[in-house]
């Protein structure tokens, strides 16, 4: 492993600022001054920054099958936090949401202790699709089904590269496949043409997808295993 990348995953800095640390000396292996970020470490070197004996933080990934009810805020605030559900977590760590599912929606939420890595993946889902299961509270027309496409294609809150594909699966039942929407939009496009959720479940985005995890239980990934 190159010492840049040893620095990112041992000390918080990106890639740029663990390479102006080391050209500026401030990183030793086995003592000695080591000022090429390209040098490589292995498990046997010792490596100091600031003088300050260093190691790669094992962070844990996780994604869950949030249920309903539970809340996407601290542990600490809510008996019915989505981080309580998560029994691998570390007491000492603080753990981060990836994503947001109101109180009464359900699906996928990614949480982490790597807060860096949690402010990426905002930005990359939005760029992923997402595929909802929305159960209306009335049956819901083919028409208006398109309907709700046409506005959400027109709207002002519509950005550049914005996707949507609705499937009609029962009369009361839709799969909504969206690209760079906000969930809450979504649903107020869906109420400007009289049509009003009942459920909302998140099953995937982009490759991640809950497949058969039950509700209320998760799964702890490496980083490389939850890319989306």
């Amino acid at each position: 492993m190159r010492l840049t990348q040893f620095l990112t995953l041992s000390v918080a800095m990106s890639r740029n600022q663990a390479k102006y640390c080391i050209r500026k000396g401030r990183t030793c292996v086995d003592g000695k001054v080591i000022i090429d970020p390209n040098f490589e470490v292995s498990d046997n070197h010792t490596v100091t920054f600031d003088s300050n004996p260093i190691s790669i933080v094992n962070y844990q990934y996780f994604m869950l099958h949030k249920p309903a009810s539970y809340t996407c805020t601290t542990a600490e605030s809510e008996e019915k936090s989505v981080f309580n559900l998560i029994k691998e977590r570390s007491k000492e760590k603080n753990y981060y949401l990836g994503n947001i599912l109101s109180d009464n929606a359900t699906g996928l939420v990614l949480i982490s202790d790597n807060a860096r890595w949690v402010n990426r993946i905002k930005l990359k889902i939005l760029e992923k699709i997402s595929v909802y299961q929305i159960k209306t509270k009335a049956i819901a027309s083919d028409d208006e089904v398109l309907k709700i496409k046409e506005v959400c294609l027109t709207s002002e809150k519509t950005q550049l590269g914005s996707k949507i594909d609705i499937q009609k699966e029962d009369e009361q039942t839709l799969t909504v496949s969206i690209k760079h929407f906000r969930l809450m939009d979504l649903i107020e496009i869906c109420a400007s043409v009289n049509i009003y959720i009942e459920n909302i479940h998140l099953q995937q985005v982009g490759r991640l997808d809950l497949g058969d995890l039950r509700t209320g239980n998760y799964l702890e990934l490496t980083e490389k295993d939850i890319r989306l």
